[in-house]
């Protein structure tokens, strides 16, 4: 039996690295869809990949020991139950959009709360049934419902004080009120309990998930962090393996070692010294604690103490002694010289079981996580053999055809791999760190990478834009570029902000015409955002020229906000990156990350939609996003742009997810029509 289980591991171990969907592909077409259900019930749970936990112990005959699990399956029922229970929240919200209730919704969701809470209900009775270990329920029920609900009852945003420009933290009340929740837990139930089961369900089940939390989006560093927890683990997990695999060799641990672990767990040995009690030595036999016991029962005797509550107490005290050192003194002796081991022991126990339940989470969560990053690997990977748009010049190829050529000469290999993207967002677009990964991949193979483009400098200018349009009984516009350049522009118009009528005079900086529009770049910006459709412009030529003022409507346009057009000042050399602005590319900067400082301190950030080369100018894709320290100043703050995105987004999906499912579909037409044929 033994080396049947280990047959059957290590060919499960050898399937959970093959590719599940080639996996699948193999299986006949009743399997398939059968998986695919099961799938769609367990909510695309990978249990096939994490079957060799549970199959050598099925093997082996031991169903006993399957019962270690019944709170990591209550654990998955909980979860099922708050996703049913919190749809009903996005119910709510569709029918603030669309105004309509739908009665039937309604009901559908009620059958299925009211389905999750019998599955409950009858794995419970099962467990009551079978007699099985569920002192743990507890802790899921914590972690898995609990935790949960708080999140769902409060999305609303909570934002902490700014440092240097960036958030504390960013977060929601869900989020915060979770983390209070943990401390408190984690306190309360050490404070007054110690070590128990509660304390370390608040432990490992909340507390070092959401530390863990943090650092998914790198397997590597999320090893490490595990082999760190493993490490701080180490002493009460060896007390507790010891304890309940290797009882006999609990007598080896020091006394010092078992009290420091007494300590830290708060659990103190409720062991009374009766020998100090009584003030005789270990050694004393029975005849001279008899003696003892009868001298101080007469000085201490209630008829002779009254009720003095002191004294009776303490004769109370030494009749427990007595009795504990005449009859049962071989009982107390080896009580008391164990008595750090046997207060810790059982709770060093507890600690090996649900460290092992939040291991087997943790190996759960890293099989998902490597699934979705080894996915994101293959579609970077035939989105560029399919010559599709990605950001060479981040990865320093834009000026390397042949650095190009040899990357996909690269890729060909079946055998080679790319840096995993990190998901941000609902699509896989990459970021920084990801950028560099695939540079030091492309200097690794030898192939030739210009440097990394990032364009430091000071503000020159704070424009914006806006569309004007003829007025009746007005005179046409002018046509001509750079007509009304350097005219004086007096703008009249509601305030979007206050809803207040203002007036702003300002300066034409450039006059031209995009799409058919006659737009206005103006220089120093408004120190309002007028009403598109409800303002007016009056144009006024320059001291001593003879043309005439002109009035005109705003119009509606894309890049009308003030801190979207920005003009940028000369640049500050750095030969480790492509410092230079570029001088002919208007989509050079496009989708990079435009941010602005006043020293260490942040003050907005926003994407790039366009640059102007000839005018030095970038148009970004809205407002710029301040961040509360401060707005942006002429010839003082400093603006940084570098790309962060491998694969560039669009309004819906990331374009290589859009492209990959174009080429899907091209090759399933492509194989009905070869069929058709071939049938024909």
């Amino acid at each position: 039996p033994r080396l049947i289980e280990r047959a059957c591991a290590l060919l499960l171990s050898r399937l959970s690295r093959m590719d599940p969907e080639q996996l699948i592909a193999q299986l006949p077409p009743w399997a398939q869809r059968g998986i695919a259900y099961f799938q769609h019930y367990t909510r695309g749970t990978n249990w096939y990949r994490m079957s060799f936990i549970f199959l050598p112990a099925i093997i082996r005959g031991d169903l006993a020991s399957m019962t270690l699990y019944l709170p990591f399956a209550f654990g998955y029922l909980l979860r099922r139950s708050v996703e049913q229970w919190t749809s009903v929240f996005t119910v709510k919200n569709d029918i603030k959009c669309n105004m309509i209730i739908l009665r039937k919704a309604y009901i559908s969701w009620a059958y299925k709360m009211i389905r999750e809470f019998l599955i409950m209900i009858a794995f419970l009775a099962f467990c009551w049934y079978m007699n099985s270990e569920t002192r743990f329920l507890c802790n899921f029920f914590l972690s898995s419902f609990v935790v949960p609900m708080i999140r769902a009852c409060f999305p609303q945003m909570c934002r902490g004080p700014l440092r240097k420009g960036k958030r504390m933290w960013d977060t929601t009340w869900g989020d915060f009120l979770v983390h209070v929740f943990m401390v408190l837990g984690l306190w309360f139930s050490w404070k007054l309990q110690g070590m128990d089961q509660l304390f370390l369900g608040f432990l490992f089940l909340i507390a070092i998930p959401l530390i863990q939390d943090r650092y998914w989006v790198n397997l590597d560093t999320q090893a490490m962090v595990i082999f760190i927890i493993l490490g701080l683990c180490l002493p009460f997990f060896s007390v507790g393996l010891t304890s309940k695999f290797f009882p006999s060799y609990l007598e080896y641990f020091p006394r010092p070692y078992l009290s420091a672990l007494c300590y830290l767990a708060n659990a103190t040995p409720k062991v009374k010294d009766y020998y100090s009690i009584l003030g005789v030595s270990q050694d004393s036999d029975a005849k001279t604690i008899k003696k003892v016991f009868r001298e101080m029962s007469i000085q201490l005797h209630p008829d002779k103490v009254g009720d003095d509550p002191v004294l009776l107490e303490r004769f109370h005290q030494i009749r427990e002694a007595s009795d504990a050192l005449t009859k049962g003194r071989a009982e107390y002796d080896k009580a008391i010289e164990n008595q750090e081991l046997n207060e810790i022991a059982p709770r060093c126990e507890a600690f090996l079981i649900l460290m092992y339940f939040w291991l087997l989470h943790c190996l759960m969560d890293y099989v998902q996580y490597d699934d979705m990053f080894n996915n994101t690997k293959k579609d970077l990977k035939k989105y560029i053999l399919m010559d599709r748009n990605l950001d060479f010049r981040s990865l320093g190829l834009h000026h390397n055809e042949t650095g190009v050529l040899e990357l996909k000469k690269f890729l060909a290999d079946d055998a080679a791999e790319l840096p995993a993207m990190q998901v941000v967002g609902a699509t896989p677009h990459g970021t920084q760190e990801d950028i560099m990964n695939f540079r030091k991949l492309l200097s690794d193979n030898k192939i030739h990478i210009g440097p990394y483009p990032l364009v430091k400098g000071k503000i020159a200018g704070l424009h914006q834009q806006l569309c004007i349009r003829k007025m009746e009984k007005e005179p046409e516009l002018s046509a001509e570029e750079g007509a009304y350049d350097g005219w004086t522009a007096t703008v009249d118009g509601i305030d979007t902000a206050s809803n207040e009528l203002k007036t702003c005079t300002t300066t034409v900086a450039r006059y031209e015409t995009m799409f058919g529009q006659k737009i206005l770049t103006l220089a120093p910006e408004l120190d309002f955002e007028p009403e598109m459709g409800n303002s007016r412009v009056t144009l006024s030529p320059p001291a001593g020229s003879k043309a005439q003022a002109i009035k005109a409507e705003l119009w509606f346009h894309v890049y009308r906000s003030r801190l979207q057009v920005i003009q940028l000042g000369e640049e500050e050399e750095d030969k480790r990156y492509e410092w230079k602005l570029s001088e002919d590319e208007r989509t050079a900067y496009t989708h990079y990350k435009f941010e602005v400082w006043n020293g260490d301190t942040l003050l907005g950030f926003q994407r790039v939609h366009e640059y102007l080369p000839e005018h030095r100018t970038v148009i970004l894709r809205g407002p710029l996003t301040l961040t509360g320290a401060g707005r942006p100043v002429e010839g003082a703050s400093v603006y940084t742009m570098y790309p962060d995105q491998l694969v560039f987004p669009n309004e819906m999906n990331s374009p290589m997810q859009l492209t990959l499912a174009e080429e899907e579909r091209a090759e399933k037409r492509a194989r009905k029509a070869g069929k058709g044929k071939a049938g024909g």
